[in-house]
């Protein structure tokens, strides 16, 4: 049964002051709290400053200055048509396990399974609600074809930063004793631990560190303007994208963030990245700091200069005030004005990295 307005509200406010409060410690989804050696690190990090993380650069100044509780009645009472979608969103059920070397498939919002020369990934899988509370904020009809059941065991799994429409709860414990690494931002193992993943596991990162988890792979986490937390208390842990070099394949996936001079030092440190997937969607004016905005995206996406760009974080959660086809016909304009080739799947369609060229179409409808 949908939920009305009314009760969602209920619901999410519901959750947000528990999440003041010390049953913030009882509940599962807000995850564990840094401490030890963990804690020394953080503490110990350039990024760290006044008791959070902070960005690298400040954030633009906003046109209002909106409190928390403000930005959420706007988000519940605006005007939501068009927000979610009046049928079922295309999609290809495909099943994970027969997914092919060299291939991708996006699972939906910034969610992706990809194999690259023998090497399994998953990158934010998030597939269930992308809220504390449960029935909030679910996926679309269509969009929701992978449950965490359908995920495979995988050698790798990142993680860009910890809130909810990125790190799943059910899809953490789904995975449990089937994944070979986790890589993450600094201070997420914390919630792994949390929920019964062993320390030994989980490689944390700081902005421009990188990894080699196997032979011939190599993971740098990358800056974005954006926060972190899964509860009241914001930024206790980082966020960022990830740079993979795979045996000769250079993918990146930006996670969420606004637009900055970050996007050009990843270009110079990183040239000839050959797949981009680039955040578009969930944006608004009232905070143009941590998500791209249209004309933001199409202007990064140029300063990347990969070879294919994929414009994600849409088409799954209703988690902005924009129609839901709006961030994919905004990306599809902008790559036109700034000469950007695009790549276009549905959800579960299956692609070749080797050849992305053929799936430049639009796959939404015209109205929502």
């Amino acid at each position: 049964m949908a939920l009305t307005r009314r009760k969602t509200i209920s619901l999410l406010f519901g959750g947000t002051l528990l999440a003041g409060t010390g049953g913030v410690l009882a509940r599962e989804d807000f995850g564990g709290t840094p401490r030890g050696r963990r804690l020394d690190r953080i503490l110990a990090s350039p990024y760290w400053q006044d008791g959070e993380f902070r960005n690298l650069y400040p954030l633009k100044p906003r046109p209002t200055e909106k409190s928390f509780t403000r930005n959420m009645v706007d988000f519940l009472f605006r005007s939501n048509d068009g927000r979610k979608p009046s049928g079922v969103v295309p999609h290809v059920e495909t099943r994970l396990a027969d997914v092919g070397q060299n291939e991708l498939v996006w699972l939906g919002h910034s969610g992706y399974f990809l194999r690259v020369e023998g090497v399994s990934i998953l990158i934010d899988p998030a597939l269930t609600f992308a809220a504390p509370v449960p029935g909030v904020v679910t996926p679309f009809a269509g969009a929701d074809v992978f449950s965490p059941a359908s995920l495979p065991a995988v050698d790798l799994l990142l993680i860009t930063h910890d809130h909810y429409d990125h790190l799943d709860l059910r899809v953490i414990h789904a995975l449990k004793g089937r994944v070979g690494r986790v890589v993450t931002a600094l201070g997420v193992g914390a919630h792994f631990e949390r929920w019964g993943w062993l320390a030994d596991l989980i490689t944390e990162l700081e902005w421009w560190e990188s990894v080699q988890p196997l032979a011939g792979v190599e993971i740098t986490f990358t800056p974005s303007l954006h926060f972190s937390g899964r509860s009241l208390k914001r930024n206790q842990t980082l966020w960022g994208g990830f740079m993979l070099d795979v045996k000769g394949w250079r993918g990146y996936f930006s996670g969420d963030g606004g637009i900055g001079p970050h996007f050009a030092d990843v270009a110079e440190r990183f040239p000839n990245i050959q797949f981009a997937a680039l955040e578009d969607g969930q944006y608004n004016v009232d905070w143009t700091d941590i998500h791209l905005m249209p004309d933001d995206w199409g202007r990064t996406a140029r300063t990347l200069r990969a070879s294919y760009t994929m414009p994600c974080h849409n088409a799954k959660y209703d988690l902005s005030v924009h129609r839901w086809i709006d961030p994919l016909n905004a990306a599809y304009d902008e790559a036109l004005k700034n000469d950007v080739r695009l790549v276009l799947p549905r959800i579960g369609e299956r692609l070749a990295l080797a050849d992305l060229s053929g799936h430049e179409a639009k796959w939404w409808p015209e109205k929502p």
